[in-house]
């Protein structure tokens, strides 16, 4: 927690004043891959104490803190919970494993544990058990991981089909979002009545050959509704060009980063985290949290109502309170009527 106010005040002193962290490894239960069932805090981070001397100094910081919780895979089990009564099965009534893949091979990767798939059926209890244990925890609120972005079915003796696992699901979301806010990853359409944050969006189509366009057709939805944003940036091979594109379609900014520990990240199962290191990214962050506070201070609240593309590579987008905003990909300046829009950037009509 000490470390995480110290990312916060770097970006304050830098002049970003609206944060909302998702904080993942904070309980012992979803650090060892067990059902998180009881909203305990780990020691090591700052304990219940810790936790409470942070939210004191978010409300000075202009931050908001997620703590992160999930109920679609597990490593182990714990307590009332087994591969036997709680995982989701196969048509052969075996429990679903969820392996994960060498990116060399394509194969089963050994050196990393296969997880269980939880049983949609399960869920909804599962978290009636946390939500007791985490509203004594203050004004926290609650981030939700994969359970929103993946439905599994469950074709065990009961036989689960995946519209009842969805309702199944958006019942326990709805559960845990009564009362505060709620962050969900995904976006899938069981749980976005219930959001307010939403990261991981898609930005773009599935690029199947047959695909022409990438068309916004979620942020149309969406927009005005809830906040939403798209991978963390600087994860992306192409950071600039993914911020173009959360000007073009109203996103906000997703960042990923990693306290002063990182000596974990040589694991293979860690390897996706390969810039994660926030001293390489506060003066980035900050400089685009500036850029885009522009065009969200005058849009806030209002939807997305035209998107269109006026020439190769260059977007209108406009919203309902007559905000317009050009985006640019090219490497060159174009002009549009009497808008002249710099290479790789953008131009705001108010």
């Amino acid at each position: 927690f000490d470390e995480l106010s110290e990312m916060l005040q770097e970006l304050n002193e830098r002049g970003v004043d609206s944060v909302a962290v998702k904080y993942t490894d904070w309980n012992k239960d979803k650090i060892n891959g067990r059902v998180v069932d009881d909203a305990a805090v780990v020691g090591k981070i700052g304990g219940k104490s810790g936790l409470n001397k942070l939210l004191n100094g978010l409300r000075n910081q202009g931050a908001t803190l997620f703590l992160d919780t999930d109920y679609y895979k597990v490593r182990r089990w714990n307590g009332l919970y087994s591969k036997t009564r709680t995982a989701a099965k196969t048509v052969a009534n075996r429990p679903v494993y969820k392996y994960r893949y060498s990116f060399l091979d394509n194969l089963k990767d050994p050196n990393l544990p296969a997880s269980f798939l939880i049983a949609p059926k399960e869920v909804e209890r599962i978290a009636e058990r946390f939500i007791k244990s985490f509203n004594k925890l203050g004004d926290v609120q609650i981030s939700l991981g994969d359970m929103t972005a993946f439905v599994q079915s469950d074709f065990g003796i009961d036989g689960w089909s995946r519209q009842k696992s969805a309702d199944a699901i958006q019942k326990a979301v709805a559960l845990l979002s009564e009362g505060r806010s709620l962050m969900i990853k995904g976006g899938n359409a069981y749980a976005l009545p219930y959001a307010d944050i939403v990261i991981d969006a898609p930005d773009r189509s599935s690029r199947f050959d047959i695909t022409d366009e990438s068309v916004p057709f979620y942020q149309l939805a969406v927009s005005g509704l809830a906040t939403y944003s798209y991978k963390p940036l600087n994860l992306s091979g192409e950071p600039k060009k993914l911020f173009l594109k959360s000007v073009e379609t109203g996103a906000a900014l997703h960042f990923i980063w990693l306290g002063k520990d990182r000596a974990r990240l040589n694991q293979p199962e860690y390897s996706k985290y390969y810039s994660v290191d926030p001293l390489d990214w506060y003066q980035t962050a900050a400089d685009y949290y500036q850029k885009l506070k522009e065009i969200h201070l005058l849009t806030e609240g209002s939807a997305l109502v035209s998107h269109r593309r006026v020439q190769d590579n260059v977007f209108e987008t406009v919203w309902e309170n007559g905000c317009t905003v050009l985006t640019n990909y090219n490497k060159e300046d174009v002009r549009i009527g009497d808008t002249t829009v710099a290479a790789e950037s953008y131009a705001l009509i108010k």
